[in-house]
């Protein structure tokens, strides 16, 4: 038997300062120093050295005769810059370069490394936002810097244009208020806001609320015009013949309307009771006088007209509380018309009643003017 052992080489690798990774060929091998066994010397090695805060060295070798290599590489250091935030939605540049130009940058890690010591520019760009600008300077005693970039929103103006009634209200921005706002009437204000999604509510007294959704993302001035309204008597008409108190807390009158509301709503509720008792109750009446009129001994006769007369007491309560319930529900319902449609808010009136000659040859001639305002 003839045994073939194949002819063994060896890379003996050093650096400087020691415990850099070494790496053959993308497969690690342990830190410096360290053998590396090699079989097939016609192959070509790629050498990688890596050490935190130095720059890492790369180098091919090609084997000869000699069964041993040695190498001694030197280490430079650097630095890094580490922005540990999310940057979704982030430009960033170096020096003007955008930042995944550099083929040390780990976006995962927020960090750019193998960096040169000296003084950097960093740029950060976010859409609706004023750019975030600092400087960076990396040196042998100090060659990490963390960056944490704040970026203020841009700004836009609002002009809020008011109407004819004194008027309070709110800018509410995403789950809050952001400010509060007074006007006079037939005046304006300007406010100004940072870009995003806004709601603008205003309110005055005998008007509707105003609500209106906004958003700003120019630098553009907007108006907004506070177009408050008074309630409609036709739609509150018509809220209260489905309810009553309805229309009243939609034309604002809150404590009337809930009055209404609560008395309509207990007598109805009062009605329903009282049928539920009524119903079964005049079932057992029938029951009982019919079991009266079938009785074959006195003392049946006498059990059930006690029990018919029980039940017949009992029908007249539940009788009477029946009709005393729909009265009161109908008259709760015709008082709400009667207020809506009659003494409905917001209607104010004015008589004017004028008299005047105009000096025609056909004689005086009287005119009245009268005109109702609303």
């Amino acid at each position: 038997m003839i045994n073939l052992e194949l002819e063994k080489f060896l890379i003996r690798l050093y650096s400087t300062p020691t415990g850099a990774e070494a790496y053959i060929n993308r497969k690690k091998i342990g830190q410096t120093p360290v053998d590396f066994t090699v079989t097939n010397t016609t192959l070509d090695y790629i050498i990688e050295l890596r050490k935190d805060l130095y720059k890492t060295v790369v180098d091919t070798v090609i084997f000869q005769k000699n069964p041993m290599l040695r190498m001694n590489m030197s280490l430079v250091p650097c630095g890094r810059i580490f922005i540990p935030v999310n940057l979704s939605g982030v430009n960033m540049y170096l020096d003007g370069m955008p930042v995944e130009n550099y083929l040390y940058y780990d976006e995962v890690k927020g960090m750019i490394d193998q960096m040169d010591f000296g003084d950097y520019m960093v740029r950060m760009e976010k859409q609706y936002h004023h750019p975030f600008e600092t400087t960076v300077s990396l040196t042998e005693s100090l060659p990490e810097k963390i960056i944490i970039p704040s970026f203020d929103k841009l700004e836009s103006v609002l002009t809020l244009l008011n109407g004819s009634a004194d008027v309070e209200g709110q800018i509410i921005g995403v789950g809050a208020i952001i400010r509060y706002f007074s006007i006079a009437a037939n005046d304006k204000s300007p406010v100004t806001i940072t870009y995003g999604d806004y709601q603008i509510t205003a309110k005055a007294k005998g008007f509707l609320l105003f609500r209106e959704n906004v958003k700003v993302f120019s630098q553009e001035p907007q108006t907004i015009h506070l177009r408050l309204i008074r309630p409609d008597q036709k739609k509150a008409i018509r809220r209260s013949l489905l309810f009553p108190g309805v229309g009243q807390i939609y034309s604002l009158q809150h404590y009337k309307g809930g009055i209404l509301a609560v008395v309509m709503t207990a007598g109805m509720s009062w009605a329903y009771n009282s049928w539920n008792n009524y119903s079964p109750e005049l079932d057992r009446y029938d029951e009982y006088n019919k079991n009266y009129m079938n009785a074959t001994t006195i003392n049946d006769m006498n059990k059930y007209r006690v029990l018919a007369n029980d039940s017949r007491d009992k029908l007249n309560s539940y009788r009477i509380q029946l009709l005393s319930a729909m009265e009161v529900s109908v008259v709760t319902y015709v008082l709400n018309l009667v207020d809506i449609t009659w003494l409905y808010p917001y209607k104010q009136s004015s008589n004017s009643l004028s008299l005047y000659y105009n000096g025609m040859e056909s004689g005086d001639l009287v005119s009245i003017h009268y005109f109702w305002e609303f």
